[in-house]
């Protein structure tokens, strides 16, 4: 208990560091060996998490001496689980603050790498020294698995997370599904498309700081897909230009438009009017969104491109759109 109070102090003054500079100098010193115990203990936390109970079942057929010891077992549990649920989101934060970094250390530890023994971690690490693969270092499922449970569960008694930390966790997934984290596994079917719901889900019940962070996410998901990736390359597209990843590009796409037509019905609905001014939050994010859709654009073959542009372009110069972006430009 004393051990996990620490680690989320440390993990707290390692988020801490990236605004107020004059901790750098007090963390930097202790990451290559708090690294891996952050990591450690989320993987332990996993396990108590999403393992069977082995203490559930046989209780019954043990003799007395081994249900005592089965009841020892399961309480230690529960203890440890409710200790481990108050620091989770710490740890992971700490880590998407060196994935965000860029911090080869980070990297080498979420593969299992072990560093020489007084090794000197390096917070920075130009992009282009980073190992862009296909497949995920061997830490991604643990952090993802994690994020996406807390995201999904009811707020209750036994869940992750509360509402209001939604956002903290899509922030510190947006970090996690660095390409250099998840590999090509997010855009696994299944995984993507259950990511997609999720998204889906939250853009239509949550507020605008948390519909802001799944544009980003979805920016970055069409920027770093794969067919992003293969761009120019002699076997990158079929003669017609399109690839069977479209689909997913596509999706990721009309995520992004899902935020703006929330934001601006009449673009579903012509008849439909806004009746009210929207907020300078609103204003940004329509303007972050299109800035978005124009990012994605770049990624489709260009036979799509250009009906891509047309729709951007449509969504710029409508009544609404235009009158916000004017009037968010002007204040």
């Amino acid at each position: 208990m004393v051990k996990m109070a620490v680690l989320r102090a440390w993990a707290e003054l390692q988020v801490a560091s990236l605004e107020q500079s004059y901790l750098v100098d007090v963390v930097k010193p202790h990451i290559t060996t708090l690294a891996p115990m952050w990591l450690s203990s989320l993987r332990e936390f996993a396990r108590l998490r999403f393992e069977p109970d082995i203490s559930a079942g046989g209780a019954a057929s043990s003799s007395i001496g081994g249900s005592i010891e089965t009841i020892y077992a399961a309480l230690n549990r529960e203890t440890l689980l409710g200790f481990y649920q108050d620091s989770w989101l710490k740890l992971v934060d700490a880590i998407a603050s060196l994935i965000e970094q860029d911090s080869q250390f980070v990297f080498d530890a979420l593969d299992g790498k072990s560093s020489p023994p007084g090794a000197v971690m390096s917070t920075t690490q130009p992009r282009d020294d980073i190992n862009y693969r296909d497949e995920p270092v061997a830490f991604f499922f643990v952090l993802f698995g994690i994020a996406f449970e807390a995201l999904v569960a009811r707020p209750g008694v036994d869940s992750l997370a509360t509402k209001e930390q939604t956002l903290e966790i899509l922030l510190a997934l947006k970090k996690i599904l660095h390409p250099s984290v998840c590999g090509h596994a997010i855009y696994q079917d299944v995984i993507f498309s259950e990511t997609m719901d999720l998204l889906d889900r939250l853009v239509l019940t949550e507020g605008l700081a948390v519909q802001s962070a799944i544009v980003d996410i979805a920016r970055g998901l069409c920027v770093e897909h794969p067919a992003a990736r293969k761009k120019g390359g002699k076997d990158a597209k079929s003669a017609d230009g399109l690839t069977e990843e479209i689909d997913q590009l596509f999706e990721l796409t009309r995520l992004i438009v899902l935020v703006l037509a929330g934001l601006l019905p009449n673009l579903v609905d012509s008849k439909t009017q806004i009746r009210q001014q929207l907020s300078d939050e609103a204003t940004n994010l329509i303007r972050g969104s299109l800035d978005a859709l124009v990012d994605a654009a770049e990624v489709f073959p260009a036979v799509i491109r250009m009906d891509l542009y047309a729709s951007i372009l449509h969504v710029f110069t409508s009544r609404s759109a235009l009158t916000f972006m004017i009037s968010g430009l002007v204040s």
